[in-house]
């Protein structure tokens, strides 16, 4: 492969900036701009050695650094990698890469640094996503999840189940190429077996998406209808002023949305317009976008106006509006509370409720703790790991496959059929992990999604 090198670390001004360089040969290049006490083929591997870059055209000296030299296999990509630390800012990095060019090494691609281990057998693709992970992650919770595949803990389960599916396999293709050698295939045993399997795919589909929220944000809905108080309570949770609030009914039209931390938990936090009947067309547009936006939320939070009575659409709206988890926000306790003790069953039924003034405050602070509770239980205690959108894609392959394997069994098809979607549930998995020939399109779409330096 050629040599590629990179700035790896952040654009703008900080004391240290580092210039990753890899490839068969990056010491070379890197010594005809390094200025040292002794020739870098001479240093050990993972050395620190100081001396100056320098410009070969002119002689200048750029900067003072410090090279850190990796030889292969022994290094992040298994090729020879040299580190240049210098200083940072905007000028003196550039100035070291267009060098690095100039000596003959080429511009990496984003993420390219991390292709390049996974193509050399330093991590699987669960890791390599693991590490795209753990540079976005915004919350510890996410940091830990990212440990677990960079650890390789992910691949590990992907690992196992692809041995049971093995053991499954060899077990009916003994049937289909020593039949008269070996007693009939049970059953009872192939399905349970197989049985088995197809619910260890579904707990590892239902874990992993609860635990990609940690990185995509739980999605939470302000909902009710207009004037209730959900702009303010939206201002309010966010601590600024970044709603209008008015008296006016309809003033929100837009979904308004806001990445935030909740104690650690990443959130998207979204305001949307009141929910009513409007034959007025903007805010009818507004209206259809809230509901629809709520048709996607992990919690919807409904507001209601405790100082008015609880009107029809509200218990309408309430069962229209399924979510994973619906709260039940009473505002306006500020102006005194005049619902029924009856309404207040009736609509609440089993939803967590609170009680607050998103005006004044009352309440809010109890509000925020519930809330948080609410989360941390339903979201972030069962979020173990994550999954993307591609490996989340291919487990539910894996899955309908089995879930033919057992059809055409029961159906009295040929074992060798039954076999074949065994090998497709297996190759599902390989294709996780990026065992065998993975497309390049396939590689290029997984690690576009990297910085370039990574």
């Amino acid at each position: 492969m050629d040599t590629i090198a990179a700035i790896s670390t952040p654009q703008g001004i900080g004391g240290i900036a580092v210039i990753r360089v890899s490839g068969t040969d990056a010491i070379s290049i890197v010594e005809k701009i390094f200025m040292g006490n002794r020739s870098l083929h001479e240093i050990e591997s993972h050395r620190v050695v100081y001396g100056k870059i320098f410009n070969p055209d002119t002689g200048e000296i750029i900067d003072d650094v410090l090279l850190t030299i990796m030889r292969g296999p022994h290094s992040f990509t298994g090729e020879d990698v040299v580190e240049i630390s210098s200083h940072g800012g905007l000028v003196i990095p550039r100035l070291i890469l267009e060098m690095l060019l100039k000596a003959g090494a080429r511009l990496a691609n984003p993420g390219e640094f991390t292709e390049r281990a996974f193509l050399n057998g330093k991590l699987d693709l669960v890791q390599a996503v693991g590490i795209k992970d753990l540079i976005e992650a915004t919350s510890l919770q996410a940091v830990r999840l990212a440990r677990k595949r960079l650890d390789g803990l992910l691949s590990g389960r992907f690992d196992r189940l692809k041995e049971q599916l093995l053991d499954i396999l060899k077990e009916v293709e003994a049937r289909v190429d020593f039949e008269e050698d070996v007693p009939p295939l049970d059953f009872n045993t192939l399905e349970n077996s197989i049985k088995e399997v197809i619910s260890t795919l579904d707990d590892l589909i239902e874990k992993g998406e609860q635990g990609q929220k940690l990185f995509e944000g739980i999605r939470i809905v302000i909902a009710g209808r207009p004037n209730v108080g959900k702009s303010t309570l939206f201002n309010r949770i966010l601590n600024e002023e970044r709603a209008i609030v008015t008296d006016i009914p309809g003033t929100t039209r837009d979904v308004i949305s806001e990445q935030i931390l909740l104690d650690g938990i990443p959130v998207r936090l979204m305001d949307t317009a009141g929910l009513r009947k409007t034959q007025e067309k903007v805010e009818s547009i507004g209206v259809n976008l809230a509901l629809e936006t709520a048709k996607n939320a992990d919690v919807i939070l409904y507001v209601i106006d405790s100082s008015n009575t609880v009107e029809k659409e509200d218990f309408e709206t309430i069962q229209i509006l399924r979510a994973p988890v619906t709260i039940l926000v009473f505002n306006k306790i500020d102006k005194g509370i005049v619902l029924e003790e009856e309404s207040i069953k009736k609509i609440t039924g089993q939803s967590p409720h609170f009680w607050i003034s998103s005006l004044t405050g009352e309440g809010f602070d109890n509000f925020v703790r519930g809330l948080i509770s609410i989360l941390r239980e339903k979201f972030i205690s069962t979020g173990e790991f994550n999954l993307t959108d591609r490996e989340k894609g291919l487990l539910i392959s894996a899955r309908n496959d089995l879930m033919e394997a057992l059809k055409v069994h029961r159906d009295g098809y040929p074992l060798d059929i039954v076999s074949f979607h065994l090998r497709e549930a297996i190759f599902r998995l390989d294709e996780i992990l990026g065992i065998g020939d993975i497309p390049e399109k396939v590689l290029d779409k997984i690690f576009n999604e990297f910085c370039i330096g990574k």
